[in-house]
């Protein structure tokens, strides 16, 4: 989903990858149930083509260190989110 420069997604994996390839994380927020939504910045609009990449299993390159450690980040967030009821707000 993409509005005004934010592209959006609520999949865990999809939200590691763009957070792998660079993309900044603006906010998390929570949506019905237990579901979060993951925002990022994409002032260019290249995330969507970045998810189609990715679900098509069309080529994408990722270097490995990065995934584990976007994986580590989004489960922090994800953690500390659901302990102190607050939603994750980019500084930036």
């Amino acid at each position: 989903m993409i509005n005004s420069g934010i592209y959006s997604c609520k999949d865990f994996y999809t939200a590691v990858l763009l957070h792998a390839l660079g993309f900044q994380l603006q906010n998390v927020r929570r949506m019905e149930g237990k579901f979060l939504e993951f925002l990022f910045l994409d002032k260019e609009n290249r995330a969507e083509e970045a998810v189609l990449k990715y679900w098509n299993k069309d080529e994408i390159t990722v270097d490995y260190p990065k995934i584990v450690e976007s994986i580590r980040s989004l489960k922090g967030i994800i953690k500390s989110y659901s302990e102190e009821r607050t939603a994750y707000v980019s500084s930036e």
